[in-house]
């Protein structure tokens, strides 16, 4: 990564991973981002170069931008060590898997993080689901378990449909 950018980039790009990280969604947002410009160490940035360089990071798939910025897969992946070691204070951690965990689901009274994923697994044949940690009801929408045979099975049968399975991670 850091042979391909230039080093007020790769700052700007940990000022958007530690956004991205402190975040409650696992999100932030491009003006959130851009508004930390005039902090970025050594040559200075104007916004709209900021903003080339955000699209420099989301084509190389280190950032994902929907609405707002994330982390790529890539991104979580390649740098869960040094995400684990920086921010150990405000990375989450899903209590099913004890993966690095940017987005997913809580539970509203004890706090526990789980992946979208874990929910979906951990909930697949329960009816009323029940926090794995204190017991009390999953208020939240236990998302579908992605099944890659029966989604290549739906990509054959209609190929000028996409897929409709969301990022999850």
């Amino acid at each position: 990564m850091a042979s391909d950018f230039a080093e007020n980039e790769l700052d700007l790009f940990r000022k958007a991973l530690e956004l991205i990280i402190d975040s409650e969604t696992g999100f932030a947002s491009s003006t959130n981002i851009l508004n930390l410009v005039d902090q970025l160490k050594g040559k200075k940035m104007r916004k709209k170069e900021a903003e080339h360089v955000l699209q420099k990071f989301t084509q190389s798939k280190w950032l994902i931008e929907e609405g707002e910025f994330t982390l790529h897969s890539r991104a979580i992946l390649e740098m869960e060590q040094y995400i684990r070691e920086t921010y150990p204070d405000t990375m989450k951690i899903c209590d099913i898997c004890h993966g690095l965990l940017i987005q997913g689901q809580s539970c509203e009274t004890c706090g526990i993080r789980m992946h979208l994923p874990c929910v979906a697994k951990y909930f697949q044949s329960n009816s009323e689901p029940r926090c794995p940690h204190c017991n009390d009801y999953w208020p939240h929408e236990i998302p579908e378990i992605f099944d890659p045979e029966k989604d290549r099975e739906a990509t054959v049968s209609k190929p000028n449909k996409k897929s409709s399975r969301s990022r999850q991670h």
